[in-house]
């Protein structure tokens, strides 16, 4: 995360390299709870170990941050489908703007003092592992775009 935190203030696309380092967003489909629950703890680390191979393998001379983005979501969306929810968001001046992401219309933008999932990743520079992001207080909601 220290890549993201030296970027924050920049208000630019970081590298591609850099990209995959970005804090990645995903939420559970409750529908899907159960399929993710049924999978083994091998069976999860297998499913991240895939998806981390292939996204380094076809990545690996990719330099449009776009394109690593993209993919790299798709790839997760695919791999993970009970992810309600995989994408970006980049850190400019004062807020976080949606980047390249699989799944229904999210805000466009956030502020960086958020209550959310998105805005607490971006306050503790850490992941926010969330069952249930409904669950979440604070959640930032999407009704208004996506109907959740």
């Amino acid at each position: 995360m220290s890549d993201v935190n030296n970027n924050r203030s920049q208000g630019h696309l970081p590298h591609s390299r850099e990209a995959l380092r970005l804090a990645l967003h995903s939420g559970c489909d409750p529908a899907l709870t159960g399929w993710e629950n049924r999978l083994t703890r091998a069976e999860k680390i297998q499913n991240y170990i895939a998806a981390q191979q292939r996204i380094t393998s076809i990545l690996e001379k990719e330099t449009n941050p776009i394109t690593v983005m993209a993919f790299a979501a798709a790839t997760l969306k695919e791999i993970f489908p009970q992810f309600y929810w995989v994408g970006f968001l980049l850190v400019e001046t004062s807020e976080m703007t949606l980047g390249p992401f699989q799944g229904p219309p999210a805000c466009l933008r956030l502020s960086l003092d958020s209550p959310g999932v998105c805005g607490t990743c971006y306050r503790t520079a850490q992941p926010v592992l969330v069952p249930d992001v409904a669950a979440f207080q604070g959640r930032v909601s999407t009704k208004w775009i996506s109907g959740n």
